[in-house]
């Protein structure tokens, strides 16, 4: 997917700002899983994104089934493809999704891509993520679709989830995480993340905790969301105060359900 990022932006001629960005530039993407007949037209799409989901856009420009947006430092490409993501694929991350129980039936029965891109030159990964978020919800909205696929986090959320999540960003500045992180729950008292990188930090786990599985995961899920909207310092002991003012205590070790990943280790 990171290939065919660049790929895309060479053809879409946006390259030449990219290149010149350097090292500070970062790329998301993620896929909506099209089941009808496409995207809507620009106009329309531009207008759900700002009237619905408050996006910025500054400038926009179209070629063939390529929609590209400026918002601010941010540059939005929007690209359809007409052939669905690889069956493989989509099943091995279903098997992962235990949010959503029949994940392979229906995510499986996409026909299409809209290929989301965001690209941004010193903005945070939460504000590309958001970015990535109310593009995601607009397509959602406006078409027939299953749900979105993260393919660096093996993430695949249905669109009613995802739409939901959506909105209460919008409503309430709410982080959706479940929409970013994939949350893994191997039992035995443990948690873990995977698409912390995504952001500028290592993955977090919970391991051998005596607690029950939902307080395991509540208790890191609202770490997760501590570091990313108050942000916090990797390679030492040091401790998250979560929004609900709880203290919880982490440091840096190897983790133990990703072999050979540098992980943040919670005391829970």
């Amino acid at each position: 997917m990171r290939f065919t990022t660049l790929l895309l932006l060479l053809v879409a001629g946006n390259f030449a700002s990219f290149a010149q960005s350097g090292q500070s530039s970062r790329v998301i993407t993620g896929t909506v899983l099209l089941s009808g007949t496409g995207l809507p037209g620009v106009a329309e799409l531009s207008r759900t994104m700002t009237q619905d989901w408050k996006l910025r856009i500054d400038s926009s420009s179209t070629s063939d089934k390529t929609v590209i947006l400026n918002s601010g430092r941010i540059t939005i490409m929007i690209a359809q493809l007409d052939y669905p993501v690889d069956h493989i694929e989509i099943r091995a991350a279903a098997r992962l999704a235990w949010r959503w129980p029949d994940a392979e039936t229906q995510a499986l029965k996409h026909t299409a891509q809209a290929v989301i891109s965001v690209v941004g030159e010193g903005v945070s990964g939460t504000d590309m993520h958001i970015a990535f978020s109310k593009v995601a919800a607009a397509i959602l909205a406006s078409s027939a679709a299953s749900g979105v696929y993260m393919n660096s986090q093996y993430l695949l959320v249905s669109s009613d989830s995802y739409l939901s999540a959506a909105r209460n960003m919008a409503d309430n500045q709410a982080l959706p995480l479940y929409c970013w992180i994939y949350f893994g729950r191997p039992g035995d008292g443990g948690a873990f993340t995977f698409g912390m990188e995504e952001f500028g930090c290592s993955e977090l786990e919970i391991t051998g905790s005596q607690q029950q599985e939902s307080d395991v995961q509540g208790t890191l899920y609202d770490a997760v969301y501590a570091l990313l909207k108050y942000g916090g310092r990797q390679g030492e002991e040091q401790v998250i105060m979560t929004e609900e003012g709880q203290k919880l205590t982490y440091k840096p070790t190897k983790s133990s359900f990703i072999e050979g990943v540098d992980v943040w280790r919670l005391d829970y």
